[in-house]
């Protein structure tokens, strides 16, 4: 009982958003641990639509607030754990415009400074598209308008301002579950 307050401080403080935090492409990790795994399972699982696939000992994580959008993104995130050899990793699921495409740009504008630039996916490992993934987030971090151009026609990445949100919290839920936040 003489715990409790310092446990209740303890999840104030690690339940609280971590916008400013930079989370760097060279260190990209996949190892969980007990207690991060605890932490997720206990805390952040109730956001997320999980898939059990227990013939290859993995479970899916979707964040919920994925269906729920009106505007349907390009790209979802989901977290893929999996939790017999305690590794967690992004995983990229793609729509129907971008499901036959193992490559293309991702166009960024940043509305405070009115930089631009792209961003290049190409399919493959966990360790691209975990540091593509980052990539993206460093930009929804800095507020910028993702997109991809299709046809000569732009397409918001996450479909609005509720999918960049809705990517956010993925990827800041996968980073604490693999220890980079």
């Amino acid at each position: 009982m003489r715990y409790t307050p310092l446990l209740i401080l303890f999840l104030l403080f690690s339940s609280c958003e971590h916008k400013a935090k930079v989370v760097s492409k060279e260190n990209i990790r996949f190892d969980t641990n007990d207690a991060t795994v605890l932490f997720f399972k206990n805390v952040r699982r109730a956001y997320y639509d999980v898939e059990e696939k227990p013939d290859v000992n993995i479970s899916i994580y979707r964040f919920e607030e994925w269906e729920e959008l009106k505007e349907k993104p390009l790209l979802r995130t989901a977290i893929i754990h999996h939790w017999v050899a305690n590794r967690a990793f992004v995983f990229l699921e793609t729509d129907l415009l971008l499901e036959d495409k193992a490559t293309f740009e991702v166009h960024y504008t940043n509305c405070a400074t009115g930089e631009t630039g792209t961003i290049p996916y190409k399919k493959g490992n966990t360790i691209l598209q975990a540091g593509f993934a980052t990539d993206l987030y460093e930009k929804v971090q800095q507020s910028c308008q993702l997109y991809v151009e299709l046809e000569g026609k732009k397409h918001p990445l996450f479909g609005n301002q509720e999918g960049n949100e809705a990517f956010r919290i993925t990827m800041v839920d996968y980073y604490r579950l693999v220890q980079m936040l």
